[in-house]
């Protein structure tokens, strides 16, 4: 087996752990895939995100941090990278990395979700609105379910600023 092959099977394998909830298994099968290449970007986002789920954020901002370091134009670390800056409590940085997750993918719905999260804990409800509605606008079928209730919010918001 060649040492890529041996890359991309420790990242599956990775992907698979994380699916199944088994995290320290994921984050071990990322380590791995990292010490054959450790310029796998991917390896370091996908990581970040099992180290997220595991509430460590400290360490998740120096994984997608890494994966920026190797691929600055990477859509999703930028996404990921703001949701953990914003659930520890960094709002502007958050709204910077979503912001520029946006600009670089378009159709990255998690990112204006988050994004319209970010604008509304600032009180910013303009940007809460329109956030929201990049959001409904490019959810596909994996958002479904949360589309009804961001519509809800949206008309909310509206009436608040129509009532101001």
């Amino acid at each position: 087996m060649t040492d890529q092959n041996n890359v991309v099977d420790h990242f599956e394998l990775g992907n698979i752990a994380m699916q199944d909830n088994r995290l320290d298994a994921a984050i071990a099968e990322f380590k791995e895939a990292l010490k054959n290449n450790a310029e796998f970007a991917e390896a370091y986002n996908n990581m970040g995100l099992a180290l997220f789920n595991q509430s460590r954020f400290d360490e998740a901002i120096e994984e997608f941090s890494n994966a920026l370091r190797i691929e600055p134009n990477f859509a999703l670390a930028h996404a990921n990278l703001g949701l953990v800056l914003l659930n520890k409590g960094l709002v502007d940085e958050a709204i910077a990395e979503l912001t520029k997750a946006v600009s670089l993918n378009p159709e990255l719905a998690e990112a204006y979700y988050n994004l319209g999260i970010a604008y509304n804990k600032k009180g910013l409800v303009g940007e809460t609105i329109k956030a929201y509605e990049g959001f409904i606008q490019h959810a596909g079928e994996n958002y479904r379910n949360y589309v009804e209730g961001v519509q809800k919010i949206v008309s909310q918001l509206k009436g608040q600023t129509s009532a101001s």
